[in-house]
């Protein structure tokens, strides 16, 4: 489901209740992979140049979060899960903040996006 910022609460839900994006596809990190492996992973499958993963989970400052996140890289802060991402919409940032939004929630903090 493509949401934006400025979506009203209508909105979203009538997106939320109708079909998924067409491309979509299951893409599944598994617990224990390091960033590097996740950025391999993830050129493989087509979502994104090798490297771009990598790079910017190596930064947290360009990341905000509803908990603390370390000052070098954010390893071992990207959720292990299955995400559904779109071939043609895939944005490395975007799928970090995910990951992040549900480190959070798994931390019991509420998702920061």
């Amino acid at each position: 489901f493509e949401l934006r910022r400025d979506m009203s609460l209508p909105r979203i839900h009538a997106v939320l209740c109708g079909p998924p994006l067409p491309d979509d596809v299951p893409f599944t990190v598994v617990e224990g992979l390091r960033i590097r492996d996740i950025d391999a992973a993830l050129a493989a499958a087509g979502f994104g140049a090798p490297g771009a993963y990598a790079a910017l989970a190596s930064d947290p400052r360009r990341f905000q979060a509803p908990v603390p996140l370390p000052e070098g890289t954010l390893e071992g802060y990207l959720f292990p899960d299955t995400y559904k991402l779109s071939p043609s919409k895939y944005d490395a940032r975007a799928f970090i903040a995910r990951q992040l939004d549900a480190f959070a929630r798994a931390c019991g903090a509420p998702a920061a996006t």
